[in-house]
């Protein structure tokens, strides 16, 4: 089968060509990824580049751009790709990048599948206005084009790609149809650490967190919590850009009082910072997956997370850890107070953690998930060359 992929960005764009090579099929992806930042060298053949010159200028700078100029950047990348692409029976194409591609695919009777690793875009939108308004932060206004635009591509797309049960949810809140939505939950791309040998500490207590994008990580709520505690031998470390928290006013309050909360930032090796954690916490109001859910669940961490994070489908309450609501400070501060005051707890839930990750990759969930997509493509393909015969 020939299949194009069109993605503004990296995401998992190299995770799905490998499969879809590794199945036998014809691949070409269109990336504005450069190609030396391609570590495999057989997805790199593939790959054809186009620049999107407003993500170039974010990323040599650092600045964040206007949420206009990411879209004009979005909308460009999509026209020149659609006029350069391959003709083929599927594209499959990245939110926000592949309306214009998806529409000539579908015009010449291929099937067209979108990848939406978030939640729909009018629930995301709630959120993080209720979010910014709660942290007195200026939220750059998408346009009506961009919102547009992506409603568009969930209607003419035949299928739509979601990582979880939690974005699928918002999907169907919002008026797609099930049998639309594709599971396709994300695959781990790293390896398996070994089992970790615990040590009771009854002394002090360290939480850790993980992720850029203070707002949607919900970080105000853990940190409020952190700082209600009153237990001083509780410390919370944050593997997080401390710039862009101390950003935010709010936030910079909380961490000028709470001598408790860490600021790390980057760390070569992401296993040390597991390794001096006792338990996990992910705080997010909108989650996607949380790929940090799964590495914490293999460095045998018990896990504090809300119902707004995909991955929280692998946290089991009272097995492994617990989900709570998002935005809830008490839940957090109540469940952080569960493992201070039973430390045996931390072993037993840690052990079921990395437990719950050795079945989750035996399970290869996203390949199977690839497979599936291709059998209904090839299915509606055929539809369609009957249809066209009659």
């Amino acid at each position: 089968m020939l299949i194009n992929i069109v993605v503004g960005g990296t995401f998992h764009f190299p995770m799905l060509a490998n499969h879809l090579i590794n199945q036998g099929h014809d691949v070409r992806v269109y990336t504005s990824t450069p190609k030396f930042k391609i570590k495999n060298k057989k997805i790199r053949k593939i790959c054809r580049f186009i620049p999107m010159p407003v993500q170039i200028f974010r990323k040599i700078t650092g600045f964040t751009s206007h949420p206009v100029l990411k879209y004009i950047d979005s909308l460009l990348f999509d026209f020149i790709v659609s006029l350069l692409m391959r003709d083929c029976d599927l594209l499959y194409g990245f939110a926000t990048s592949s309306l214009r591609c998806g529409k000539k695919v579908k015009a010449n009777k291929g099937v067209y599948v979108l990848d939406r690793a978030c939640p729909h875009v009018i629930f995301q939108e709630e959120v993080m206005n209720y979010e910014y308004e709660k942290l007195e932060l200026k939220k750059g206004i998408q346009p009506n084009s961009y919102l547009n635009r992506a409603l568009n591509e969930y209607t003419i797309a035949d299928y739509i790609c979601v990582p979880s049960l939690y974005t699928k949810k918002t999907f169907i809140d919002n008026d797609i149809a099930s049998n639309k939505l594709l599971l396709t939950p994300l695959e781990a791309t790293f390896s398996l650490p070994k089992p970790k040998k615990f040590k009771i500490n009854n002394k002090n207590l360290t939480i850790g967190v993980v992720g850029s994008g203070f707002v949607r990580k919900g970080y105000i709520y853990l940190f409020e919590a952190v700082s209600k505690l009153s237990l001083f031998n509780v410390e919370l470390i944050v593997l997080a850009n401390e710039t862009e928290l101390r950003s935010c006013k709010k936030i910079r309050q909380l961490l000028n009082i709470n001598k408790n909360i860490r600021i790390l930032g980057y760390m070569s090796n992401i296993n040390t910072f597991y390794d001096s954690c006792d338990i996990f916490c992910l705080p997010s109001v909108d989650e996607g997956f949380g790929m940090v859910i799964m590495e914490a669940l293999s460095h045998s961490l018990p896990i504090i997370t809300t119902s707004n994070v995909g991955a929280s489908t692998y946290v089991k309450n009272k097995i492994n850890g617990f989900v709570i609501k998002p935005r809830d400070v008490d839940g957090l501060i109540k469940k952080i107070k569960f493992f201070y005051f039973d430390r045996n707890k931390i072993m037993m839930y840690g052990k079921n953690s990395y437990t719950e990750y050795k079945q989750f990759l035996k399970k290869q969930l996203y390949k199977v998930s690839i497979e599936k997509v291709i059998s209904l493509t090839s299915m509606k393909l055929e539809a369609r060359n009957i249809k066209n015969k009659k």
